[in-house]
C-alpha cells in the first residue's frame, strides 16, 4: 500500500484524579517511510524531554536539576532511544504497514504510557469532494 500515512505520538497518565490521553504531535506523510522517518524523530525529541542530558544548559548551572530516581523502573527515556536506533524494528515495520496494517510502539512507567503509531489512510476516506468528482464522472448522461 502506498501513501498516505498518518503518525501519532500521544502520552496517557494520571493527571487531576484522571486518566487522561494527550496529544503529543501527529502528521500526515505521502509514504510510510517518512512517516517511519518523523516518528523516529518524535521519539528522540520525547526521550529528551523526558531525559535530558546532564550538561543541557539549563542544567549546568542549577546543581541538583537533574537527579536519579533510586529503585528498579522501565527507563522510558532508554527504550525510546533503542527504538529510535532499531533498523530491525522499522524494516519489521515497514514491512507491516505495506501490507496495509497499523504499528504502534507503546512504552511505560510509574508516570504514563507513552505511544508512537503509524496507520495507513484508507482510500475510501477521501475527502467527501474527491468522492463527489468521482461519483459524476461516472454517472451516466
Amino acid at each position: 500500500m502506498t501513501g498516505p500515512y498518518l503518525a501519532e505520538v500521544t502520552a496517557e497518565g494520571p493527571a487531576g484524579g484522571k486518566l487522561v490521553c494527550v496529544k503529543l504531535g501527529s502528521t500526515s506523510a505521502g509514504s510510510r517511510r517518512l512517516a517511519l522517518r518523523w516518528l523516529r524523530d518524535q521519539a528522540h525529541r520525547l526521550a529528551d524531554g523526558l531525559d535530558p542530558a546532564p550538561n543541557a544548559w539549563w542544567a549546568r548551572d542549577a546543581p541538583g536539576a537533574l537527579v536519579e530516581l533510586p529503585g528498579p523502573r522501565t527507563d522510558v527515556p532508554t527504550e525510546l532511544r533503542r527504538w529510535e536506533s532499531d533498523d530491525h524494528a522499522h524494516e519489521d515495520a515497514l514491512a507491516l504497514l505495506a501490507a496495509g496494517s497499523p504499528v504502534a510502539f507503546t512504552v511505560a512507567d510509574y508516570s504514563g504510557r507513552y505511544t508512537l503509531a503509524i496507520w495507513p489512510v484508507s482510500r475510501s476516506l477521501a475527502p467527501a469532494k474527491r468522492r463527489a468528482d468521482l461519483e459524476s464522472s461516472t454517472a451516466s448522461p
